[in-house]
């Protein structure tokens, strides 16, 4: 063996590498080592593979080498046992994923899968669902769900009722991000069907999520019900991650209805059961949810001093939504502090780039962030553009009013005839007493604002009593309903009275708000 090394290093094919004490060596080009190989027949070269894979199972700790294990197994061919070659290669793929190398863990899992000697339906379904976790540390949600699903079916023809709660209550939490809101109702009974016990934690965690969806799909009141009762089973069980999860859902149920203070206790309380728990994915979700909630009540000083631990964490775990969220908030941030376009622009020109390219719904914001730029630079045409792109784009659901509401403030604006006639068509201004979402309540305050600009005196007469009760209910950032208030009490006839009452209640709001 020397004798060939020293041949080979005097024909310049090889040359020593330092590496401690130990002798290495590495051909001198890439080249080189293609031709070698290229000189082996396949079926040789497939014997030396797997050689090379039972001496590395030899070593002192070959858990450290299960990537190039699996590697050289399935490079051996048929030369390998098929059925280890697969379990070295979930083994690969489940240890990227806890170095967040989604990427890696992709290839390894679709490997497996692509075995036709897998004749065990329980160890594909596993494969199966190992893949979706892969695809949403890479922010393919889509896939990760229509693996999920796949995963699914399968456990379910098995009677794997745990597998079956478990994967529910995953996907439920994805389909909400993909904006898929009856499928987030669907998908938790589907679930519970599965489930035996009683006190079972992946029970309480579906029970949340059909909560949640039944918010999202416009039934607020029946979401409280199933997340009381969620909260309440939990309780009886000794799990803070179970909580924690729960809580996690109860927080985005409170975002859809506009509660922020309710949702920032709920998500502090999770972030702190799942800290003690080590969860980290789980962790940084409600972290991102916390710095949310204190970003609509206007807590700035609250939001960045949880960037500081949630950035680096969820970029360690691949949290994708942590990550858009903190960069279009963190965007707010910059511009109230600095005032900066230039800046605001960036980041809302890469929000959306990064939406696109990764498949997500949520492009509406982005738009009508990147509209305001325009309109604060005096670029009309580029504005409206933007917002009727955002029109476009919108999901709907409870985020369906803030295109349309941004829309016909920018065409009162500028002057456009048309803009009664649109807000006609296109916004439905809230009733008074009834469940207002997230984006009709950012529309109504873009409608007061536009019905002021055009001099609509008496329709801001009308609308009156329904800003005063938003106050009132403290269901959105008040400060922001500051303007709104101003021009309907001021064009409200015959309302001293209540406009003095209101007065009270806004400043005392306000002092909340800050």
């Amino acid at each position: 063996m020397l004798d060939a090394i020293e041949e080979a290093e005097g024909a310049q094919l090889v040359m020593p590498r330092a590496a401690g004490r130990r002798s290495s060596y590495q051909f001198t080009h890439e080249l080189i080592r293609h031709t070698l190989l290229g000189s082996l027949s396949l079926p040789r070269r497939q014997r030396i593979h797997l050689r090379v894979a039972e001496a590395l199972e030899l070593e002192s700790h070959p858990g450290g080498r299960v990537a190039d294990i699996a590697e050289h197994l399935y490079q051996s061919g048929s030369a390998a046992d098929a059925e280890k070659t697969i379990r070295y290669l979930r083994l690969a793929g489940e240890k990227a994923l806890e170095s967040s190398a989604s990427e890696e863990a992709l290839y390894y899992f679709e490997t497996a899968l692509s075995f036709d000697e897998i004749e065990d339906r329980s160890l594909t379904a596993a494969l199966l669902s190992s893949r979706s976790e892969a695809h949403h540390t890479s922010g393919n949600f889509q896939k990760a769900v229509e693996s999920w699903e796949e995963a699914l079916s399968l456990f379910e023809a098995l009677g794997d009722g745990e597998a079956v709660a478990r994967i529910c209550a995953g996907m439920s939490f994805f389909e909400f991000l993909l904006g898929h809101w009856e499928e987030c109702v669907k998908i938790a009974p589907r679930g519970l069907a599965a489930v035996t016990d009683d006190l079972d934690a992946d029970k309480c965690r579906l029970l949340a999520a059909e909560g949640m969806g039944l918010t999202l799909t416009g039934h607020p009141e029946d979401g409280d019900i199933k997340l009381l009762e969620a909260v309440a089973l939990v309780e009886q069980l000794d799990d803070d991650g179970a909580l924690g999860d729960v809580l996690r859902y109860q927080a985005m149920h409170h975002l859809a209805r506009v509660e922020p203070n309710n949702m920032q206790a709920a998500a502090s309380r999770s972030a702190e059961l799942l800290r003690k728990e080590n969860d980290l994915w789980g962790l940084a979700d409600a972290l991102n949810w916390q710095a949310l909630a204190h970003w609509l009540i206007g807590e700035i000083d609250e939001v960045l001093a949880i960037f500081e631990e949630l950035e680096p964490l969820a970029k360690r775990v691949g949290s994708i939504v942590a990550l858009m969220n903190l960069n279009r908030v963190s965007a707010g941030c910059e511009f109230m502090l600095t005032g900066c376009i230039d800046g605001w622009e960036e980041s809302w020109q890469r929000d959306l780039e990064d939406q696109q390219r990764m498949g997500f719904p949520w492009t509406e914001h982005a738009r009508i962030s990147l509209a305001l730029a325009a309109f604060w630079r005096g670029q009309w045409d580029e504005a409206l553009r933007q917002m009727e792109a955002a029109g476009v784009s919108a999901v709907g659901g409870p985020w369906y009013g803030a295109s349309p509401g941004a829309f016909f403030l920018t065409k009162a604006y500028v002057g456009q005839d048309d803009a009664l006639e649109f807000l006609a068509q296109s916004f439905d201004v809230p009733k008074i007493g009834a469940y207002r979402s997230p984006g009709g309540w950012s529309g109504f305050g873009c409608v007061i604002e536009g019905l002021a600009v055009l001099g609509q005196h008496d329709l801001l007469s009308e609308l009156y009593p329904r800003v005063v009760e938003a106050v009132c209910n403290e269901k959105r950032d008040i400060a922001s309903l500051l303007p709104a208030v101003q021009e309907s009490r001021r064009d409200c006839r015959g309302g001293v009275r209540e406009a003095r009452r209101s007065r009270g209640v806004l400043r005392s709001g306000t002092e909340r708000s800050r």
